[in-house]
């Protein structure tokens, strides 16, 4: 059986599907030269989009089972099960649980260092995170300039042959054409920005959103890690455990010597 092109292309030529084809090809062929960067940037866009949707998905960043975890660890450490929390750090290889694993580590010597090495890992997980974010944002800037610089080479073009033509309303139509085309450029560069600025900002919202939960969950699990050590090293043992004793009453007695003496001074001028 014979499936060339060629013996099907009567059915693609009458198609609705070939004349959108050949629209969307006349409408990025009368763009110009600039309409290639704006194109270019409309893939690069789309790559990007499709990355940051797999990066920052909840499952890769914060899980719900571990973050539900976290959430309850006092509660957890208090009855004696913050070796269950370990265990599922170990076991999870989300960006939570690679910031959680550094702040367990035995090499800090206090709750401070803990905090701030675990702020500096999670500046550095939020930077991989955001990879790809300023991109976008680097699109949506350019788009429009590009398509601009394109309507406005387009219409140079347009008008700088305008002596070359014959006048009348034949001249008038074809200029009217040509700056309808130029155009296009236009509208591709904002077709290109509009979609990467609503993805950008939702990519910065859920970033933001994604990095304080991370960021309260860590820091109630050093408090829960850090606390017993604190309170045995900075609080005396009399005020960590205070016991109220029953005071007796205060009784003021004199001195045997004092008293003997007083009982010499009255005896002494009987016995004269």
């Amino acid at each position: 059986m014979d499936f060339s092109f060629t013996k099907y292309s009567f059915l693609l030529a009458e198609s609705p599907f070939r004349e959108s084809l050949d629209r969307v090809w006349h409408f990025f062929e009368t763009g110009g030269w600039f309409m290639l960067p704006v194109v270019i940037c409309s893939f690069v866009a789309v790559t990007l989009i499709i990355m940051k949707f797999f990066d920052l998905r909840v499952s890769a960043v914060v899980p719900e089972p571990l973050a539900e975890k976290l959430a309850h660890v006092e509660e957890l450490a208090a009855a004696g099960k913050l070796s269950d929390v370990t265990r599922s750090l170990r076991e999870n290889e989300s960006t939570l649980a690679r910031i959680a694993r550094h702040a367990l580590l035995p090499t800090h010597g206090s709750r401070e260092e803990a905090e701030k090495s675990t702020e500096a890992v999670g500046r550095e997980e939020l930077s991989r995170l955001e990879r790809g974010i300023p991109g976008l944002e680097v699109i949506f800037t350019i788009a429009p300039l590009l398509g601009l610089i394109g309507t406005v080479s387009g219409m140079v073009r347009i008008f700088g042959s305008f002596g070359a033509r014959a006048a009348g309303p034949e001249q008038a139509q074809l200029i009217s054409r040509g700056i309808s085309e130029a155009l296009n450029t236009t509208i591709a560069g904002l077709a290109v920005a509009v979609p990467c600025y609503i993805f950008q900002s939702y990519f910065a919202r859920r970033l933001e959103g994604l990095s304080l939960r991370m960021g309260t969950l860590t820091t109630g699990l050093i408090h829960a890690a850090y606390r017993p050590i604190e309170v045995a090293d900075e609080i005396p043992p009399p005020l960590a455990a205070p016991v109220r004793e029953a005071k007796a009453p205060l009784k003021i007695t004199r001195p045997a010597p004092i008293a003997k003496a007083e009982e010499d001074i009255v005896t002494a001028p009987e016995n004269a």
